[in-house]
């Protein structure tokens, strides 16, 4: 799956790319205002996880407590919430094995931008960026503190992991024992971390909508199985030119495939999350 993901550049984000605020600002009611002009402003540039059509959008939570958020609150979550639970996934049957490989851990140095733009790593476009916009956008006693405390601790621990674990040790003598276990204890500060900011994210919106990461990643309730079919179905689908033109090319019996069979494959963010 390493190739799968060096070649597709796999957006997870629902929205496009915000302007990224400053992480002091001067005051809750600047940072609020910078989080409503950023939700505001997306509603006509909205670019779906994984390249994929408007017919495969992520199911819309819907609570009491949610309805009764602010409305630029309630709109970063529903536009967000499918990013963070794609990047928990991702930590968990991903970024979790390349931290205990350190022959994989120039993926890690690349997740996390290490010797490049920082800004345009993985780890902030998927991770950073749809907390940053979370925790900004809901008021402060109602989870948008303890969501920006969260984000800190998260930001610190890949900081760390990357310092640890950026890079691949190649044919010379690897790194001990010591120092992977050191690496896999920052995942796991990132891990409770991540845990913290979707618990309250979960209490803010009313909502199970999150699922938290056991310790260790073990018995994570996700299917990696599935996981996996998404990312294949995925870069099938943008091969094909998207689903409108998958369709087509699936009626013309084309790009081998089969009358009957979706062209772009099951799995989807129509269904992924079901």
């Amino acid at each position: 799956s390493d190739y799968v993901f060096r070649t597709m550049h796999w957006p997870l984000m629902v929205v496009s790319a915000v302007p990224q605020a400053p992480f002091v600002v001067h005051g809750r009611r600047v940072a609020l205002r910078w989080a409503a002009a950023s939700a505001a402003g997306l509603g006509d540039r909205r670019t779906f996880a994984f390249g994929l059509e408007k017919d495969s959008q992520p199911p819309v939570p819907t609570s009491d407590a949610l309805e009764s958020l602010p409305p630029n609150s309630a709109l970063a979550f529903k536009r967000n919430w499918p990013a963070i639970q794609l990047g928990a996934d991702f930590y968990v049957f991903e970024l979790r094995s390349r931290v205990a490989d350190p022959q994989r851990w120039d993926l890690v140095g690349s997740f996390v931008g290490t010797g490049g733009d920082t800004a345009s790593s993985r780890l902030e476009r998927e991770f950073l960026s749809p907390m940053t916009v979370l925790s900004l956008a809901f008021p402060p006693d109602a989870g948008g503190d303890s969501m920006a405390s969260s984000l800190q601790v998260f930001r610190r621990a890949m900081g760390q992991l990357g310092k640890a674990a950026g890079s691949a040790p190649g044919p010379t003598a690897g790194p001990t024992s010591g120092e992977v276990a050191v690496a896999m204890g920052f995942w796991e500060d990132g891990r409770l971390a991540l845990n913290d900011f979707y618990t309250a994210l979960n209490e803010a919106t009313g909502t199970e909508r999150l699922v938290t990461i056991p310790v260790g990643g073990e018995s994570y309730p996700r299917s990696k199985e599935r996981y996996v079919q998404l990312i294949k179905d995925a870069a099938l689908c943008r091969n094909r030119g998207g689903e409108a033109l998958a369709g087509i090319w699936g009626q013309l019996m084309v790009y081998g495939t089969v009358p009957g069979v979706n062209p772009c494959g099951n799995v989807n963010l129509g269904n992924y999350f079901n």
